[in-house]
């Protein structure tokens, strides 16, 4: 079956992390849970949302670096 998301270098970088992005689940799914039971203030869900808009913003780097390297092997390939 002909696989269109491998022409993606987008998809294929998101799928090479795919595992690294459950570790920006896993502190959303823990603070969720610490606001269930305990509840928590204001401020710690802000500081909580920055900390996610920080780590979002350097998993969004590592997606581009690895697309650029994606798209750097290709164009190598298609060269040789």
């Amino acid at each position: 079956m002909f696989q269109w998301w491998k022409r993606q270098p987008t998809l294929v970088a998101l799928w090479r992390l795919r595992a690294l992005s459950l570790f920006m689940l896993g502190p959303a799914a823990g603070i969720v849970l610490v606001d269930l039971i305990f509840g928590l203030p204001t401020v710690l869900w802000w500081s909580a949302g920055t900390m996610s808009l920080l780590m979002l913003a350097l998993f969004l780097i590592l997606v581009l670096k690895e697309r650029a390297q994606i798209v750097a092997e290709a164009i190598k390939q298609h060269k040789d």
